[in-house]
Parts: structure tokens; C-alpha cells; sequence
């Protein structure tokens, strides 16, 4: 194995699939809304590097199957902060002069208007444990508090239904022997008076919350509110950090991620190649 022509190879490879991944998706954001479920964000960068992959599948030679698995699997963990980075910096902003201006459904990612009103005697409160899976959260538990209130206009709050729904997502990772309900009362006590505390008319922009699961109890919590109505079910985020910041902020954390799961990434990719054609030398002596 041409140790300098596998390295280069790789990087090659990486660096393609992670480009294509940013322009493919920067296109969606700007036809579409860019508010893919978690899983999509997942999957969406793997496909793109097995394509890759498959189109240089010739120069790839014999390492085509180890390249084929352990690649995508990288370019996935490495995109995930990189399309925060691409969501707070390319991400459509609708601007409205009042709340009454926001159509059914809007795909905009981030919304700055100036006249919008909540009120948290109006919040929906749901608590529960989630589910947890993989190999690092074995014997943990997750315990989430959620309140949902709804966003009128200020001059006329109540007077229609909402145009859309502030979410605030308070949660606690406990080891499984810890959950009790001592303890999960605790804690849904602090987040309780955590959110009494907030000044829910302070945010300087909403951000539609991303899809995930919250992203859908909520949804099915907003279709209970007497303020509801079809048409009217986007959530928020109330978000005070500016863009710019969170964009810089998550590429700064994409390229520390190079380093500290990229490259040792590329080492494992190597030391694969290398185990599988020792393997077959030997196969064949």
C-alpha cells in the first residue's frame, strides 16, 4: 500500500463529499426552508460521499469496500457542525412590521419582527423521559421539561388565533439509579421557575425550531391550545445570539472537529486498508 497516495486519496475524497454536501444543501436553503429532520442530516452527507466515492470508484482499486463504509460514516459526523455553520449563515430571514404579515406555514428559517406578543399564562407545560440509544448512553436517562405559549399580534393579543408557537426546551441527563421522583420533581421545579423568570417579549429574533423529537411533541401540543388553528403551526425559538456569531461559531467548531475526528478518522480508514491487504497477501502466499 502507496502509504502517501492513500492519505492523499482520502482527503481528497473527504474534502469532495464535505463541498458537495455544503453546496447541495445551501441550494435547499435557498428554495426551501433547509429544516430537515435530524435523521435527514444524518443520511444526507453519507449519501453524498457514497455517490463520491462511487463516481472515483476506479482509482479507489481494492479499498473500495473499506473506503465505501468507514468514509461515509465521517463525512457524516463531520458535517454536523458545519451545517449549523450553513443554516445561521445562509438561512432565509423573513422580516415583518407585525406577526399579522406571516403567512400559514412559512419556510423561512428565522423571522425579525417588530411587533409580536406571548404570554406565559397561556403555555402548555408537558413533561417526560426519552428514550435513549447507542453505546454512550447506556444505563442514562433523559428527563425533558417543555412549554409552549403562543405568539399574537401586541396590539390585538387573544383577539385571533396564533400565528405561531415559542417553545422553550429545558433537559437533564440522569444516571438510571439517580431517576426518582424526588429527584425528576427537582428538576422540573427548576426548570419550572427558570421559565416563570424569562422575559419571553426580550428575544431579538425567532428561529424556527429545528425537527426533531421536541420539534413534534410540541406540534401535537400547539393542536390542543384553544388558540390554534390549521395553517398556524410553525414553532419557535426565542434566540438573542446573532447569526453571525452562531455561524462563526460552528465553523470554528467544524474545523476543530477535523482535527479531533477527522484525522484520526483518516488513520482508522488507513489502518483498515492496510489489515485487509496484509489479509489477503497472506491469503494468497
Amino acid at each position: 500500500m502507496n502509504l502517501k497516495k492513500s492519505v492523499l486519496s482520502i482527503v481528497i475524497l473527504l474534502i469532495l463529499s464535505l463541498s458537495l454536501s455544503s453546496i447541495l444543501y445551501i441550494l435547499f436553503l435557498f428554495g426551501s426552508s433547509g429544516n430537515w429532520p435530524v435523521w435527514a442530516m444524518i443520511i444526507f452527507p453519507a449519501v453524498v460521499a457514497l455517490f463520491v466515492i462511487f463516481m472515483a470508484r476506479q482509482r479507489i482499486g481494492k479499498g473500495l469496500i473499506i473506503i465505501g463504509v468507514m468514509l461515509p460514516i465521517l463525512v457524516s459526523l463531520l458535517f454536523q457542525p458545519l451545517v449549523k455553520s450553513l443554516r445561521y449563515n445562509f438561512g432565509e430571514v423573513r422580516t415583518l412590521k407585525t406577526i399579522y404579515d406571516l403567512k400559514p406555514y412559512d419556510k423561512a428559517l428565522f423571522l425579525d419582527a417588530d411587533d409580536w406578543y406571548v404570554d406565559r399564562m397561556q403555555v402548555i407545560p408537558v413533561s417526560r423521559e426519552v428514550p435513549l440509544s447507542g453505546l454512550f448512553n447506556l444505563g442514562k436517562k433523559k428527563i425533558e421539561a417543555l412549554f409552549l405559549v403562543p405568539i399574537f399580534q401586541k396590539d390585538e393579543p387573544y383577539m385571533a388565533y396564533a400565528r405561531g408557537w415559542m417553545a422553550f426546551d429545558y433537559s437533564k441527563m440522569f444516571a438510571a439509579d439517580e431517576v426518582n421522583e424526588e429527584s425528576v420533581n427537582k428538576f422540573l421545579e427548576s426548570s419550572l421557575s427558570h421559565f416563570k423568570r424569562l422575559n419571553l417579549r426580550q428575544f431579538s429574533y425567532l428561529e424556527r425550531m429545528p425537527r426533531n423529537n421536541a420539534q413534534g411533541l410540541f406540534s401535537k401540543m400547539s393542536q390542543t391550545h384553544e388558540f390554534y388553528k390549521s395553517g398556524f403551526g410553525n414553532i419557535y425559538q426565542g434566540q438573542d445570539v446573532d447569526r453571525d456569531y452562531l455561524s462563526a461559531y460552528y465553523l470554528k467548531f467544524f474545523l476543530f472537529s477535523l482535527l479531533t475526528i477527522g484525522i484520526p478518522g483518516i488513520l482508522i480508514i488507513l489502518a483498515a486498508l492496510y489489515l485487509v491487504e496484509r489479509y489477503w497477501k497472506n491469503l494468497s502466499a
